[in-house]
């Protein structure tokens, strides 16, 4: 609890999560892509401004000073000129450079018009009318060529053409100035963009790390750590731990429903254990005396009939009936116990004197049943020598806390295929 309210545990899902970092990239994404497309926007105004304007009002201002050049040298058209026609014709050709210059003002006003940093013509206008009304003066003066000596007009007019031409090459010079100020301006947004771009790029990409790097620990090993856990069980084995059961997301969900299939699992295998040991324990119980542990009538049955089957074969053998003499007294004296101890005793003794491939079953109450097989081919002597030591074995008194009991058998002896080889007489 905190300042009295439950503190809520903040749920989300797997599918939440990778929408939502998917949401994060794809954000980053557009940032950085509109930041670059403002950033190469602004690049290529200027550049723009550079290649459109600034380099075509350099260009005007160049041709103004080719015009403002050959204005001067209809000037001196016009003083070498020796008839009025002459005069007239170069003054003509020095009206058509004048207009030129003219119209290269208006072009050069209009296209730096509402542009930052523009150098004004104001200078050159002032020096270029000063020195049209001095070349005016000079002309409306020399009507008849007497003034056309340099000695007369070259000094003052030149001086004019010099500065006006000063003029023009002054306002070229801020322009070339102007342009390397924003070729400079654009550089160093190049550089800053650049680093922007770097930094947004950096940030992306430990955005993404960061991302992998969640998804990794909270997507891609619990699913690793849950396949491992899937793969075990699917090899039998049922002592396995499931991971992530506590999550409450996909992969809880899928870690919890995987449990439950291994907990079913392993009640089925539990259960189909039990059920196998039943089944054992009845065939046991169906093939077994359930005292003695010795096999039964219908044991012994089959077991007769298969030896029967192999006399054809050549093969010999006898068959012993043996009864407990003094038993009943046991039972009826000493309780059912003790007739149950003496007959396990009983059994287990005449187990132990058989050769192996004999068999001795209990056909009920204190009456068993031998077959044996004769592998010395002496017939009857052999059985009467295994007869005589099966009644040594069951005459040997048997202990029962401070008691003694004492029991005695009889035998009878069958000999296959001698005496027949029908098990029913």
């Amino acid at each position: 609890r905190l300042g009295g309210g439950l503190v809520t545990r903040l749920r989300i899902s797997i599918s939440g999560i990778l929408k939502g970092t998917t949401a994060i990239l794809a954000v980053l994404t557009i940032i950085i892509a509109v930041a670059a497309s403002l950033v190469l926007t602004g690049i290529d105004r200027q550049t723009e401004a550079i290649g459109n304007i600034w380099f075509q009002s350099s260009g005007l201002l160049k041709e103004m000073a080719d015009q403002l050049s050959e204005f001067r040298v209809a000037e001196g058209y016009r003083a070498l000129a020796q008839t009025g026609p002459e005069r007239a014709a170069a003054e003509d050709l020095a009206s058509e450079h004048r207009r030129s210059i003219a119209d290269l003002e208006s072009q050069y006003v209009s296209l730096m018009a509402g542009v930052d940093g523009a150098p004004s013509l104001v200078p050159f206008r002032l020096r270029w009318e000063q020195y049209q009304r001095a070349h005016d003066a000079w002309v409306a003066s020399d009507t008849d060529g007497s003034r056309d000596s340099e000695a007369a007009n070259a000094s003052g007019l030149h001086e004019l053409y010099v500065a006006t031409d000063e003029g023009l090459d002054a306002i070229d010079e801020s322009s070339q100035a102007a342009v390397k100020a924003l070729h400079e301006s654009v550089d160093v947004t190049v550089d800053r963009s650049a680093t922007a771009m770097a930094l947004a790029a950096l940030a992306a990409a430990i955005a993404g790390a960061l991302a992998f790097v969640g998804i990794n620990r909270m997507v891609a090993r619990p699913m690793a750590a849950i396949t491992s856990a899937l793969t075990r069980l699917a090899r039998g084995e049922r002592d396995v731990r499931v991971p992530e059961l506590r999550r409450e997301d996909e992969i809880g969900r899928l870690a919890q429903a995987l449990e439950v299939f291994r907990a079913n699992a392993a009640a089925l295998e539990r259960a189909h254990e039990e059920t196998r040991a039943a089944q054992e324990r009845a065939d046991s119980l169906a093939r077994h005396d359930a005292l003695t542990g010795l096999p039964n009538r219908r044991v012994f049955a089959v077991e007769l009939a298969n030896a029967l089957h192999s006399v054809g074969d050549g093969v010999a053998f006898s068959v012993m009936i043996l009864d407990l003499d003094r038993f009943k007294p046991v039972n009826d004296l000493m309780g059912h116990a003790v007739g149950d101890l003496v007959l396990c005793e009983v059994a287990d003794r005449l187990s132990d004197s058989l050769d192996k491939g004999s068999m001795v079953a209990r056909l009920g109450g204190d009456e068993f049943a031998i077959v044996c097989q004769d592998g010395t081919g002496n017939g009857a002597d052999a059985a009467i020598r295994t007869a005589n030591k099966l009644l040594s074995a069951v005459r040997v008194p048997i202990r029962v806390g401070d008691s003694r009991v004492e029991v005695g058998a009889s035998i009878g002896i069958a000999m296959a295929p001698r005496d027949g080889t029908d098990p029913n007489r």
